[in-house]
């Protein structure tokens, strides 16, 4: 049977960091031996005490740096396995209840399309904060408040950019249609569309949130309950 080689048994103690304990035990107990092993077997061979003490330490050096091959490989991985934990452990947002909308009374078909559309918005706000990155979390949940610029969003967040920007149009168009319903003449906030300018999320209560968006130019603010105390 083919003696393995000093190599393989170098990658075999390596693999068992990732793999199986046993097996690197097993394969450091084989390194411990392999050196007196060689040297035993090259004196049957013939060589001399001298040749035999040399082969010795060069084996030994050999031993050396595969030990610290393993030192190496083993902080690599469990720096590693620490990075990964630090990236998964995030600031959760607990959210509680969702609100009712339209106060279970019977609704006409506008109005029942209408508190469709409003639940459609607080899901979505909902959705948001449970995606917020870690920072974000953080700062809500530590401060009861977190103020986002519709302008920065543009640009990190695209996707809740558009909902945002897709919610306060809908808004207005919601005061254009109620105003002209009414026969009321329409303010200039709402005659023309405006981009908001921030999203604020305000934690009141455990488990309740709140946003205020902000239109400069348009509505000056919209408010929404997307989530009651626990």
């Amino acid at each position: 049977m083919q003696e393995p080689s000093f190599v393989k048994l170098a990658a075999d103690a390596v693999a068992g960091l990732r793999a199986d304990h046993a097996i690197y035990c097993r394969r450091y107990a084989e390194l411990q031996t392999f050196p007196e092993d060689r040297v035993q077997r090259f004196r049957r061979e013939g060589h001399g005490k001298p040749e035999s003490v040399n082969m010795k330490e060069v084996l030994k050096m050999k031993r050396c740096v595969v030990s610290m091959t393993v030192i190496v490989l083993l902080i690599a991985v469990f720096m590693v396995f620490l990075g990964g934990c630090a990236k998964s452990k995030k600031a959760s947002i607990s959210l509680g209840p969702k609100p009712a909308v339209g106060g279970g009374a019977p609704e006409s078909g506008a109005d029942r399309e209408l508190s469709a559309e409003i639940d459609k918005d607080i899901d979505g706000m909902r959705s948001w904060l449970n995606t917020l990155s870690p920072s974000d979390a953080k700062q809500l949940e530590e401060t009861g408040k977190l103020v986002l610029s519709y302008t920065q969003l543009k640009t990190s967040d695209p996707e809740h950019a558009k909902f945002l920007a897709d919610y306060v149009e809908n808004q207005r168009l919601e005061s254009v249609k109620r105003r002209k319903d009414a026969g009321r003449p329409l303010r200039p906030e709402i005659a023309t569309p405006h981009d908001p300018d921030t999203i604020e999320f305000t934690k009141t209560a455990p488990g309740a949130y709140n946003v205020k968006i902000t239109t400069v130019g348009g509505i000056k603010e919209m408010h929404l309950v997307i989530s009651n105390p626990k």
